[in-house]
């Protein structure tokens, strides 16, 4: 029975992870498409709709992603002019993203 079962989990969660891999990627699609910004951009301007500013750490740890993929990310966005960076002048190292 247990192994019928974890065979069932794997199938399912194969599935479920093919499903949502091309649910991505046909969105990031469209939304380059429609608007030239990508999934991964959509998402930080999601979260920084409801936020006055954000630290780049912060909007990493909330998604799952690194800084470094956050820092190119809103690097594209502030290229388009839909983001500002200010470092903070009390730790040079702590980017805000509004």
């Amino acid at each position: 029975m247990i192994d019928e079962t974890s065979k069932l989990e794997a199938i399912i969660f194969d599935t479920v992870h093919r499903l949502s891999s091309n649910l991505s990627r046909k969105y990031d699609q469209l939304l380059l498409e429609r608007y030239g910004i990508g999934f991964s951009q959509y998402k930080i301007m999601h979260l920084l709709q409801n936020n006055e500013a954000m630290k780049q750490s912060s909007i990493a740890a909330i998604l799952g992603q690194t800084e470094a993929s956050i820092s190119r990310q809103v690097q594209i966005m502030v290229g388009y002019g839909f983001a500002i960076v200010t470092v903070n002048k009390l730790n040079k190292r702590e980017h805000l993203v509004c």
